[in-house]
């Protein structure tokens, strides 16, 4: 069987014309190559060195055969490292890197390359590994001073608050193939059999693939949309590799110019709802309005399941906090202290949480919301870009709550039915209560409490089908 011809540089179809000096860059015609110029002219020596390494696995620099490049963004430096992660049994995502950064929790977050997204149109084929550590439970972290460099100047995404960086602490950048829940859940369970080390996961060592520029494209991407806005991309160099002699050529994220120039962006309405923290500590509404761009990422998430089953496909992406001249930063370690006597979890977002809730009628957490998105401020926006009105999300989560008490006392009568029985029963239900007329009704009812309490605003709102 032949070989599959490599994508082009600029665009989804086939490249069968390779550059003539690095051999590594293809483009399906003379037009994507002269589009590309700008960018390939700075990166081609440094793409083909990249390439090399990822290529040749044989070569002396690849400390083991696991081992797999990746970029480290270190709090504390102003200049990114391509470091070696070595991909054994101790490095899964959604797992913990505490061999890598010396922490106890970490929280990666998978970001996936779509087609007919910022920064590059074609679709990458696999996922985009975007692993930091904000917040851990007695350690606290100084803002990163790498993304500094990333969006220290330029536009912004959500036009409201002054650029600045809210990355803290390290950051690392991998890649990795496309994954579903039933072939990750295959890969951590064996993780789970094997954890004592005898024998090492091949699953997980062929999952993870060395970062490539087109990956550098969405990684930084991520942490200019999610740290402040859309900013123009400074040059600078990488650091000395730990693992390679030779030092990396200058301006890789030079790359990133072309898709990251300062341009005026279609924006839409989206919302975050705020957690404790910043409700308490600096006096914000729970549902804030937002501006994003219409390119921003979070378009290329797949939508929440409740949201997706009433026909109404809602996204969700943690927020980062956005400080207002004056405001000071509550997750500091003395302002926590300070405010210990409250006795709350100012990381705490109900709302947000019972957005999530398990849709699955097979799972066994069925009705209950996922614990890991119990924190931290969410950024919501529906999929078809349309305005999300406040009191739309508002409704919606007041509905999710309400769900999940009426889940809550169907499972209690479940326990002494055959399983089958049990999951049948649960899709008729869902079939009843989670449905666009189901949440109309709600919202009728919802909207006529918020009016005799007095709220006029919720006179003129209507379904958010319309």
């Amino acid at each position: 069987m032949t070989e599959s011809l490599p994508k082009c540089a600029r665009c989804p179809k086939a490249g069968p014309k390779a550059c003539g000096l690095c051999h590594y860059i293809f483009y399906c015609s003379s037009r994507c190559k002269k589009k590309d110029a700008k960018s390939h002219r700075r990166v081609c020596k440094t793409f083909s060195e990249l390439r090399g390494i990822c290529k040749l696995p044989q070569i002396s620099s690849r400390p083991a055969t696991q081992a797999r490049l990746a970029i480290l963004f270190p709090e504390d430096l102003d200049t990114p490292e391509l470091i070696w992660v070595m991909n054994d049994q101790q490095y899964c995502t959604k797992d913990t890197f505490s061999p890598l950064f010396g922490l106890e929790h970490q929280y990666p977050g998978l970001y996936g390359a779509g087609k007919d997204t910022e920064p590059s149109s074609k679709d990458l084929g696999h996922a985009v590994l975007v692993d930091h550590c904000e917040f851990v439970q007695g350690r606290y972290f100084q803002r990163n001073k790498c993304v500094d460099r990333v969006i220290a100047d330029g536009a912004r995404h959500d036009f409201n608050t002054a650029a600045r960086n809210d990355w803290y602490g390290p950051i690392m950048i991998r890649s990795a193939k496309h994954y579903d829940n039933a072939s990750w859940n295959t890969i951590t369970k064996k993780r789970r059999q094997q954890i004592a080390g005898v024998q090492r996961l091949t699953d997980v060592d062929s999952y993870y693939l060395d970062i490539e520029i087109e990956d550098f494209h969405f990684a930084v991407n991520h942490l200019m949309a999610f740290g402040d806005g859309w900013a123009t991309v400074p040059e600078y160099e990488f650091t000395k590799s730990t693992w390679k002699d030779t030092e990396l050529d200058p301006v890789l994220l030079g790359v990133a110019n072309e898709r990251f120039s300062n341009h005026h962006l279609e924006s839409t309405v989206a919302a975050k709802i705020c957690c404790l923290g910043e409700q308490e500590f600096l006096g914000r509404s729970k549902y804030i309005k937002m501006q994003i761009a219409l390119n921003h990422p979070i378009y290329q998430l797949y939508p929440i399941d409740i949201s997706w089953m009433l026909g109404l496909p809602l996204l969700i992406r943690p927020a980062l906090l956005k400080l207002e001249k004056g405001e000071e930063d509550w997750r500091n370690k003395q302002f926590l202290e300070s405010k210990q006597h409250l006795n709350i979890n100012p990381y705490q977002n109900y709302s947000g949480r019972y957005l999530n809730l398990e849709m699955n009628a097979g799972s066994a957490g069925w009705g209950l919301p996922n614990a890991q998105d119990s924190f931290d401020t969410v950024l919501v926006a529906r999929q078809d870009q349309k305005p999300l009105l406040l009191e739309h999300l508002e409704t919606l989560t007041m509905f999710c709550y309400d769900l999940a008490g009426r889940m809550g006392e169907f499972r209690l009568q479940e326990n002494e039915h055959p399983e089958q029985a049990v999951i049948g029963a649960r899709e008729r239900f869902m079939r009843e209560w989670v449905c666009k007329d189901g949440f109309e009704r709600f919202l009728e009812a919802f909207k006529a409490a918020k009016v005799a309490a007095g709220f006029t605003a919720w006179e003129n709102v209507t379904s958010p089908f319309n």
